[in-house]
């Protein structure tokens, strides 16, 4: 097991994406908290958005490394338990607050960490693929033990079609689902 860590710890940049699979992309609940650490010092008064974050946080910090925020963290990888899905336009804090009060254990795959963020569009588009069947985010949900929808009171996640895939694709496999994370009042079952 030793020899085959160091060896997936040899291999850097984009090739760890091409090398290690999708369903070892994921962190571990103690690495995002201690993200959300980083996240509440940067910005004290306020939850900034995933998509701020990624963009002022996850890009900075991952640009040199030229992969996803959880390869960085975990060069060999880390097995997925919980496939986590979400909307962007959530708080960060409230996002990584409302998975902590879930008592989360073993591996997170989310998206934002999962994929790397810094890559050109056309290299982003290679990884992910034009068939959702297999795409890092569909190899992931098949390998994990549950999914965690986190809501959010910005956004109904349903309106976001990939949220609606992998809703689909967790309950088509049978996975478990556990919901957290208010739900906004504007939204309305029937519309």
């Amino acid at each position: 097991h030793a020899e085959s860590e160091a060896r997936a710890k040899a291999i850097v940049g984009k090739d760890r994406h091409r090398c290690i699979p999708p369903s070892l992309w994921c962190v571990t609940p103690s690495q995002l908290f201690g993200l959300l650490g980083e996240v509440e010092e940067r910005y004290p008064g306020e939850d900034p958005n995933v998509y701020r974050v990624v963009t002022d946080v996850i890009m900075p910090m991952t640009e040199e490394h030229q992969c996803s925020y959880a390869l960085m963290v975990n060069p060999g990888g880390f097995p997925v338990s919980h496939f986590v899905t979400h909307a962007w336009a959530e708080g960060f804090k409230a996002f990584a607050t409302d998975l902590r009060e879930v008592g989360v254990d073993g591996g997170l795959w989310i998206c934002f960490l999962a994929n790397p963020q810094t890559w050109p569009t056309s290299e982003l588009a290679m990884l992910l693929g034009s068939n959702p069947f297999m795409s890092p985010f569909f190899c992931a949900l098949r390998e994990c033990t549950n999914v965690i929808a986190v809501r959010n009171a910005n956004l109904n996640m349903y309106t976001r079609l990939w949220c609606v895939f992998e809703l689909w694709a967790a309950v088509g496999a049978g996975k478990p689902i556990e919901t957290t994370g208010p739900n906004p009042e504007q939204i309305c079952p029937a519309s």
